[in-house]
């Protein structure tokens, strides 16, 4: 499956160019022109890491970042600056951004550096994980609800972690039970729709999406 990305450049030539040579790398890429456009995209959809130049024609492409960052905290945020000083340096990582590149863009080099960015962020998983009043704090594995707290057991936790982390994309069914035969010594063909109820019961029906012959998605 391709890595869907979105790239945020407004010079119509290099973000053309770029798009291209991206989709050759077996990128899908989702092209906006401007900040407020790359926030709308963002805000729909889930990307598996950003490009973004930081001189954008509604505003400073930098104070977009805590945006992009309140919709989706693990994207990784690779910013394209045309100043190569160390203070501009100093300044994009200091906006938030993961990682940067100086203009004129090296293929190569943005490749590579998309790819480390990725790598590093899914080495990290998310302290919380937010979706509609539901919270899950992973270092303590608590759970709540509109602020209520939720019991729930180790193996109940676990799955709902990982549907959680794959929000808005569908886990299979299978991936779900080999990961609890994994986990422990569960073997019953029946566990995944039994945890799938139990978690239901305890954090309301409308969380988890059932795509029927395939598996499970948070909404």
């Amino acid at each position: 499956m391709k890595s869907k990305l979105l790239l945020v450049e407004d010079d119509e030539d290099l973000g053309a160019g770029l798009k291209r040579a991206l989709e050759l790398h077996h990128y899908k890429v989702c092209w906006e022109m401007s900040g407020a456009a790359a926030i709308n995209a963002a805000s729909s959809q889930r990307f598996s890491a950003c490009v973004l130049d930081l001189g954008l024609p509604d505003l400073d492409g930098g104070t977009i970042i805590p945006d992009l960052r309140h919709l989706d905290s693990s994207m990784p945020i690779l910013a394209l600056t045309a100043r190569d000083a160390l203070r501009e340096k100093v300044r994009v990582l200091n906006l938030g951004a993961d990682d940067y590149i100086v203009k004129p863009v090296e293929l190569d080099e943005l490749v590579a550096r998309l790819q480390a960015v990725s790598r590093r962020a899914a080495k990290v998983e998310p302290s919380l994980i937010s979706i509609d009043g539901l919270v899950i704090a992973t270092e303590s594995r608590s759970v709540t609800v509109g602020g209520r707290d939720v019991s729930l057991t180790t193996r109940e936790f676990d799955v709902l972690f990982m549907l959680a982390k794959a929000q808005g994309k569908v886990v299979a069914r299978e991936t779900i039970h080999s990961a609890l035969e994994k986990w422990s010594d569960e073997r019953d063909s029946n566990i995944v729709d039994v945890h799938i109820h139990n978690i239901r019961k305890k954090i309301g029906s409308d969380y988890i999406l059932t795509i029927r012959g395939i598996g499970y998605m948070m909404k």
